[in-house]
């Protein structure tokens, strides 16, 4: 199965301005410095893929925490940007909170113009507020470095463990 990644976050242009509370330069993240309680979050590898993809538990939220959804978060590394499937995006309604175009591409893909939606995702007690593709073509959420660039993600292959912690 294919994976979407979103490349080129630098091209980012705006798409209407953004409250003050989701203010943030198109091509970065926010990395709110609220703690959670840092309890060991649940993880795995999700041996349905070869090699067997890394995930963890992670909660997405619309951008006022009215609604939240929990589930596998699959870190992708070789995604610039994370990605929710259509479901979970319709779900937390997230079509109302718009906050930049950009020009997105898989390997080997060919450029497409996408929509980012405003969101926050908690994982093991870091909360990141970010923007997030939402596809109609992607059944997993994805954790791309959008939001991993703000946790430690330790990936033991051989004992299969995955620890994630803030760094």
């Amino acid at each position: 199965m294919a994976r979407s990644s979103l490349s080129a976050m630098n091209k980012a242009k705006s798409l209407k301005k953004p409250s003050a509370s989701l203010a943030n330069p198109p091509s970065t993240s926010i990395k709110l410095a609220r703690r959670i309680g840092l309890d060991d979050a649940f993880t795995g590898l999700d041996e349905g893929y070869v090699p067997p993809f890394p995930w963890c538990t992670v909660t997405v939220a619309d951008p006022f925490k009215t609604k939240t959804v929990t589930g596998k978060g699959h870190v992708d590394t070789g995604s610039d940007g994370s990605i929710l499937p259509a479901n979970i995006g319709e779900e937390l309604n997230l079509i109302r909170f718009p906050v930049m175009h950009i020009e997105a591409w898989g390997i080997g893909g060919k450029p497409e113009e996408r929509i980012l939606y405003a969101t926050y995702f908690e994982v093991n007690g870091i909360e990141v507020a970010t923007g997030v593709d939402i596809r109609k073509d992607v059944d997993i959420i994805l954790l791309g470095r959008d939001l991993l660039q703000y946790i430690k993600v330790t990936i033991d292959w051989k004992r299969k463990k995955i620890e994630i912690a803030d760094p």
